[in-house]
This record gives C-alpha cells, structure tokens and sequence, in this order.
C-alpha cells in the first residue's frame, strides 16, 4: 500500500476521516439542542484496506474527548491517534497523532496534525482567529516550514471539528437529497466538500450489531489528489440516536478501498438507542 493510501485510512476515522462534518443552521438543518458528546468519550475504529485479493485490517484510530481551559476560554479538546498493527508495522508503519480545539458552540479555534507512515512525515499547525483568519504553518519532510494565512468563514474546519459539528445536526427532519458544501483546513489549504443527506437505513456494524442509521454521501472535490479519485463518494452511517456516532465509513481511493467501523464506545452522553435487538 502507498503512503497515500495509508493517510486515508487515519483520516476516514478521525473524520471520518478526511470525511467532512460541516452543516451550519444557515443551509441546513438547525443543530441539536444539547450535544451529543461529552467529556470522557472515548471511541475506537478498527480500519481495513481492500485491494483484489487483500482484504486486511491494517490498524486502528482512537479518540478521546476531554476538555480544558485557559485565560481566553472554554474548550473541548479532541485527540485522535492512529496507528498500524505490528505485523503491519514491517511493511509500513504508521504513527500518526491529531489534536483539535474547538469552542462550545462547535467553532475550531486550533488545530495540530503530525503524522509519521513510512519515512513520510507531515506537520499542520492551524490556528484559527474570530476575525475569520486562518493561520496555516506546514511542514513536509526536511523541507523548509511554510506558512500562510487563509481566509475562513463559519463553514470552515479542521479535520476533527468538523466530525464534532456532523455529529451536532438534527437529521430527524432532513429530506433525502439535502445537500450542503463546505470546507476543511489541510496542508495550508482549503479543500471544498459536498455533503448529501441520502436518508435512513438500517446497518450492520460487523461486531457490533445492527442499528437504525442516517446514511451521508460525501464527495470531495479533489480531483488533482493523489488519494483520491475525484469525485468518488465516500458513505457514512451514523447512528439514529442523540449520540449521532460515525459507525462506519467507507471510501473508494485510487488503489483500492477503506473501510473504517466503530469497535468500542466508552463515556457516551446517551444510550445507543439505535441498536437492534
């Protein structure tokens, strides 16, 4: 498998995964009275790789929801970090680490990305300022640091935010074809994604069972990538419930496919009323 290939695996669970969380109050539906999460969450994804006769799980991503404070607020504080499984690790390893920031009402205020697959190394450091400034500073390999300023607005994210605003829509009154576009923040850039509501389905969770879920299409409009194919829908099923969990994402790319599915759930703010008995 490619770097490329590998990134996409970490990215689709943590947000989903570069899969995009991004619905504001303005063009789609009005987020939930209460959120849906909590301090002391902890979910893990277990991530496979398809590729003709390969069918393999390769590794895991693993987030925790905390918060902090210091002297300009109060925020939740996100960590994601993935990783390969040893026997994987002689072909290709990866450690790679996410932390984001964000304000009670679901707006980023920081974002840090270091991630290690292979001899690869990236850095993101983004911070973002209510003027609707972004700054951008990254680094790839040896090369020098770079460093730009973007400019945002409420409907742009960085990887993780953006899975904590997914999770915060009300889906109950959405109609099938909904469709919202939005951005998120990566490697001193902002890529535009399309997010389609595709409607309710009932999906089996291998390991953990079946549930009633809101199923979303998501195209990212990255047709230069080396990851993706451009144009390709990503599907992700989230639980019909208060929690509105990610339970399984699933993504073409251009050598292959990635699944990544929900394996454990500690610290839940509600119960997982979806499931099936």
């Amino acid at each position: 498998m490619r770097r490329t290939a590998l990134t996409v695996l970490i990215l689709l669970a943590t947000l989903p995964l570069t899969a995009e969380s991004f619905i504001s109050d303005a063009d789609g539906n009005p987020p939930k009275a209460d959120l849906p999460f909590q301090k002391g969450e902890n979910l893990t994804y277990v991530v496979k790789y398809k590729w003709g006769a390969i069918n393999s799980e390769v590794g895991e991503v693993r987030i925790e929801t905390t918060d902090r404070k210091d002297s300009s607020g109060d925020y939740f504080f996100v960590t994601a970090n993935g990783f390969t499984y040893k026997f994987y690790d002689i072909f290709f390893k990866v450690r790679d680490y996410y932390e984001s920031r964000f304000t009670r009402d679901l707006q980023p205020v920081y974002f840090h990305r270091d991630i290690k697959e292979g001899k690869y190394t990236m850095k993101n450091y983004i911070t973002f300022d209510t003027a609707g400034k972004i700054r951008a500073v990254w680094q790839r390999m040896a090369a020098p640091v770079r460093d730009t300023l973007l400019q945002g607005s409420p409907e742009v994210f960085d990887l993780l935010s953006m899975i904590f605003n997914l999770r915060s829509q009300d889906f109950s009154s959405a109609h099938q074809g909904l469709k919202w576009e939005r951005g998120v923040v990566i490697d001193g850039r902002i890529i535009r994604i399309s997010i389609i509501y595709s409607g309710k389905t009932v999906k089996n969770v291998p390991g953990l069972g079946r549930f009633n879920t809101h199923l979303l299409s998501v195209v990212i409009n990255t047709s230069g990538s080396f990851t993706f194919k451009g144009g390709e829908q990503m599907l992700i099923w989230v639980s019909d419930d208060k929690n509105s969990l990610p339970l399984q994402i699933e993504s073409p790319i251009k050598v292959g496919s990635v699944i990544a599915r929900l394996t454990s759930a500690a610290g839940l703010k509600y119960p997982l009323t979806s499931k099936l008995q």
